[in-house]
């Protein structure tokens, strides 16, 4: 049991799930204090591009070489699934957000 738990939080720390939940809390508290309505796909999709960027940035070189990697497959699966949840989402939010995504 303990040693589950250990590779449970291991997982969270290599996989960036922090970073990404920092984002979404920073992200959440500014717009709640300028008065916005925080819908969900909005932090669903921050929480998930978070995820995809962080992840890329901190492994894009291990990602360039798919057979000398020591990357798990666990974080590689994570991270190309929340790119495809961030750009799905992405098509959901409004015309006006999607260009400060585009333009941040």
């Amino acid at each position: 049991m303990k040693y589950k738990i250990f590779r449970l939080f291991d997982f969270y720390i290599k996989s960036s799930i922090h970073v990404a939940l920092s984002v979404v809390s920073l992200s959440m508290i500014t717009l709640k204090l300028c008065g916005i309505s925080v819908p969900i796909e909005l932090l669903i999709f921050i929480f998930s591009s978070a995820v995809f960027a962080y992840n890329f940035i901190k492994f894009y070189p291990q990602f360039l070489k798919p057979f000398e990697t020591s990357v798990p497959l666990t974080i590689k699966t994570l991270s190309l699934s929340s790119g495809f949840v961030g750009f799905g989402l992405f098509w959901r939010l409004s015309f006006l957000a999607q260009g400060f995504v585009i333009l941040g």
